[in-house]
């Protein structure tokens, strides 16, 4: 899989979330994500809690799609052997039922000028923490793998460089199939969630 093809399935992968219900927000970055070094630097460092690798990541829009609860997804390609998909769901919404009808409120209060953006930016960020879903990666990089640990292809489940579960890359179907599923498959995760928590 080349670049392109990689940027091709970022179009899908929006046109999945947009085409369904409360779910997409806004595309902002229809390819390959470049790397920002600020956001990678607290989401690398051990002292950071996950409320600040969010933020960094939500205020410096370090995204290519934002969500209706503001979580977002990262996708990024290295070559044409190595990439990396990313769902930073929102701490203070995402998986809190309660919140959703209440985010709805404020924004249709900005809608009609009651709100500025910014009032309802301060109201989302004063709800109190719940954490009820963990951030997911899956990184496909050959490159890393070693013997045992790290697989080639594997999913991060929070935040611990030891929560790498393995992945089967099938080669028969090729590296484009393989990110079309995990694009796919990163994206009904969060369909399956709103659907969920919005009843």
């Amino acid at each position: 899989m080349d670049e392109g093809d990689f940027n091709r399935e970022i179009k899908n992968a929006w046109q999945l979330l947009k085409e369904t219900p409360k779910i997409g927000r806004t595309l902002i970055w229809e390819r390959s994500l470049p790397i920002d070094e600020v956001f990678r630097d607290v989401a690398l460092s051990s002292e950071s809690s996950y409320d600040q690798i969010f933020k960094t990541g939500l205020n410096r829009s370090n995204y290519n799609i934002l969500l209706k609860d503001y979580a977002f997804l990262q996708f990024n390609w290295f070559d044409d052997r190595s990439w990396r998909l990313g769902f930073f769901p929102n701490p203070y919404l995402t998986g809190v039922a309660a919140a959703e009808p209440q985010l709805s409120d404020w924004e249709l209060l900005e809608e009609i000028g009651a709100l500025s953006h910014e009032e309802v930016s301060e109201l989302i960020a004063e709800m109190p923490y719940a954490g009820a879903v963990p951030p997911i990666r899956f990184e496909y990089a050959p490159g890393q793998y070693r013997e045992l640990t790290p697989p080639a292809a594997h999913f991060h489940i929070g935040r611990h460089d030891e929560n790498r579960w393995p992945s089967g890359v099938d080669r028969a179907k090729g590296i484009r199939t393989n990110c079309r599923k995990a694009l796919l498959s990163s994206c009904m995760v969060t369909v399956q969630h709103f659907i969920r928590s919005t009843g």
